[in-house]
C-alpha cells in the first residue's frame, strides 16, 4: 500500500470564494469579500491510499484534511460570508472524497487530484 498527497487548496478557496461573491450587501462587503480570498490562508490535502498489483493502482482510498482560514481585517462586517465559506470548503473536500471517471495514474502523472464536479466546470 502506499499513500499519496495532492494539494487541493487553491481548489477549495476558489470554490467557496465563487459560492460567496455575490453575498455582498454594500460596497464595503465587496471589497472585503475580495480580500478574503486574497489573504486566505491554510492547506487541504486529498491523501490517496492504494495497493499496487501487477503494475496498477486498485481500490484507491480517499480522506482529506487540513483547513482555510479566512482572515478579514473588519471579521464581523462580514461574518455570515465567512461562515458560508467554511462550509464551502467542507463541502468540497467531502466532494474530494468521490473518484471521478479519470485514472488515478492521470492524477498521479499530473500531480492534479480531480474533483468530482469542480474540474467538470462546476464554478
Amino acid at each position: 500500500m502506499a499513500t499519496y498527497y495532492f494539494d487541493i487548496t487553491l481548489k477549495c478557496i476558489d470554490f467557496a470564494h465563487s459560492s460567496i461573491k455575490d453575498m455582498a450587501g454594500n460596497p464595503g462587503q465587496e471589497t472585503l469579500i475580495e480580500r478574503l480570498k486574497k489573504d486566505a490562508k491554510g492547506e487541504v490535502v486529498a491523501a490517496v491510499t492504494t495497493t499496487l498489483e501487477a503494475g496498477t493502482h486498485i481500490n484507491p482510498q480517499v480522506e482529506t484534511y487540513g483547513e482555510v482560514d479566512w482572515i478579514s481585517s473588519h471579521p464581523e462586517a462580514i461574518e455570515i460570508i465567512i461562515k458560508e465559506a467554511e462550509e464551502h470548503v467542507e463541502l468540497l473536500k467531502d466532494q474530494a472524497k468521490k473518484l471521478g471517471p479519470w485514472s488515478f495514474l492521470q492524477a498521479l502523472d499530473s500531480g492534479n487530484w480531480k474533483i468530482v464536479g469542480y474540474d467538470q466546470g462546476w464554478k
